[in-house]
């Protein structure tokens, strides 16, 4: 899913516990462990400045995060 209005940011989720971070500008990607099993979903409600990811967990019965976005 790509973030901000210039789509200058995309978060990830591939086969991995991490939501990942691309900045298309560098190419540099930050990791966001939060997770204990695959992220299998994610969504971006930019209004609200918060993205939503699904994984396979079963630990907890919720396999769901909500992160905040901030921007510098």
């Amino acid at each position: 899913k790509f973030i901000k209005p210039d789509n200058e940011f995309a978060l990830i989720s591939s086969n991995s516990e991490s939501l990942k971070l691309l900045e298309f500008a560098t190419n540099k990607v930050e990791l966001y462990p939060g997770h204990s099993d695959i992220i299998l979903t994610v969504d971006v409600l930019p209004a609200k400045q918060l993205c939503l990811t699904g994984s396979k967990e079963t630990k907890s019965g919720f396999g769901t995060t909500i992160w905040r976005l901030i921007s510098n």
